[in-house]
């Protein structure tokens, strides 16, 4: 998805990251606050292709 602009498919693919890193799901009642930072959000990115590869 290079230089995706589609804002669904960007919080999806966080929330892909975050789910495949074990992190625990929000309970349904959590407060709402669209201007809140990804920051928290703790990914451990995958090595490059060749990087794996070896």
């Amino acid at each position: 998805m290079t230089l995706c602009t589609d804002n669904g498919a960007m919080i999806a693919a966080v929330g892909d990251l975050l789910v495949r890193s074990g992190a625990e799901p929000a309970p349904l009642d959590v407060s709402i606050d669209p201007s809140a930072p990804l920051e928290y959000a703790s990914l451990t990115p995958l090595p490059a292709p060749s990087a794996r590869a070896a």
